[in-house]
């Protein structure tokens, strides 16, 4: 096993959250970025076999983050990177 941090840039399907849920998201790790009004990223750092079970991790982690809140997401980026 490999430690690997996995960031994800996304948007997501409907970018009307209650108050609530946006406070929610923010306490769970998702951040907006200003240079892009309507995209988010996620950071995830975890051990895995590879690259690819990292990605789809913290994909994972991602979806039941925003799952309560019936939004879906579109992944625009992603960069995994191995850790020393």
């Amino acid at each position: 096993m490999k430690d690997w941090s996995c960031n994800v840039e996304f948007a997501l399907s409907g970018d009307n959250l209650a108050r609530e849920a946006a406070c929610h998201l923010t306490r769970a790790g998702v951040r907006a970025i200003p240079q892009k009004p309507g995209h988010y990223a996620f950071n995830s750092a975890d051990s895995h076999e590879d690259y690819l079970q990292a990605l789809m991790g913290t994909v994972g982690k991602l979806d039941a983050i925003l799952l309560p809140y019936g939004v879906t997401r579109e992944i625009r980026a992603f960069q995994v990177v191995e850790l020393p």
